[in-house]
């Protein structure tokens, strides 16, 4: 009864469902965001990426944008409701993680394919690339499943509470895992503003380039301070607080992403509109001695539509 049990315990239990409680407040805060970003860019979203043949960026932009929304979902399953079992926190645990790493890989493919584009497709950036995304991946992937298959999940029988789901695991593990996702971007930033500097310097004004270097820096400094955070978290706070931001760093990457693919559409078809021009030319007009950049094999030609403008070739 509620009454035999020691106040060392009651105190662990309301620590553990505070923590359980504020870190499903987060997850909502997180959902709402994914649906608020969702709504607010469906616009951009049927006017500037249905009408490109597919590709690899079209691909990968459509399963982030309507994966996130599954995975919330997930999460939501795995949050929100009290009283389950360990067993049935374990199952939705493992829905809600194994989705996550999938999501991050496709963010994480969008940003190596733009760094790919603006070396001008160097064949030795490519190389390194592959090299970094799959090793970087395979070894979080790795720390990830060995996090996940850690988990416990703590009860308090002798309280006659409805408590939601409470996981104890080697959060090492996480902490490893976020440190990896850390190195990736920091690592493909170096790059990005390495070419800049060198091959792009003189154009860094220049519509395209400014839109390629502003969003990724955007991207470096978010994710960044996501991944510090989770860092230093799961090292240094309490326990009933380790996974508190988890979720906020995965939609993040997937909003972030996504909006650089729409960013870029957005400035292609305006360029197109308002000129007729592509990408490229214009670069190259306004900039004669510029070093030439692959970006018109990025956008190929979209159907013809009466009523809506050319738009030119995708960034895929």
């Amino acid at each position: 009864m509620a009454g035999a049990v020691s106040g060392e315990v009651l105190e662990d239990a309301a620590k553990a469902y505070a923590g359980a409680r504020d870190t499903a407040y987060v997850a909502v805060a997180g959902y709402v965001l994914v649906v608020s970003d969702y709504l607010h860019t469906l616009p951009d979203e049927i006017s500037l990426m249905w009408p490109v043949p597919f590709g690899i960026p079209k691909v990968l932009f459509f399963f982030l944008r309507y994966w996130i929304i599954a995975h919330n979902i997930f999460n939501m399953i795995y949050n929100v409701p009290l009283g389950r079992s360990p067993e049935a926190c374990k199952v939705a645990w493992f829905m809600s993680g194994i989705s996550s790493p999938s999501l991050v890989v496709a963010a994480e493919a969008i940003l190596c394919y733009r760094v790919y584009a603006f070396s001008g497709k160097s064949r030795g950036v490519l190389i390194y690339l592959l090299a970094q995304f799959t090793v970087i991946h395979v070894v979080a992937t790795a720390l990830l499943v060995m996090f996940l298959q850690s988990v416990q999940f703590r009860t308090f029988p002798d309280i006659p509470v409805s408590f939601p789901c409470m996981p104890h695991a080697r959060s090492a593990l996480m902490g490893a895992v976020f440190s990896c996702l850390l190195t990736s971007v920091v690592t493909t930033m170096c790059i990005m503003m390495y070419l800049a500097y060198v091959k792009h310097r003189r154009i860094l004004g220049t519509g395209i380039i400014k839109v390629f270097y502003r969003d990724g820096i955007w991207y470096f400094v978010c994710l960044s301070a996501l991944a510090i955070t989770n860092i230093f978290i799961t090292f240094f706070a309490s326990e009933e607080y380790r996974f508190l931001f988890t979720q906020a760093e995965i939609d993040v990457h997937a909003i972030l992403a996504t909006r650089m693919l729409l960013h870029l559409r957005a400035w292609a078809a305006k360029s197109t509109s308002e000129g007729g021009r592509s990408s490229i030319e214009v670069i190259k007009m306004d900039h004669p001695r510029a070093v030439n950049v692959s970006f018109d094999d990025e956008f190929p030609p979209a159907k013809r539509n009466p009523t809506s403008p050319t738009f030119p070739r995708e960034f895929k």
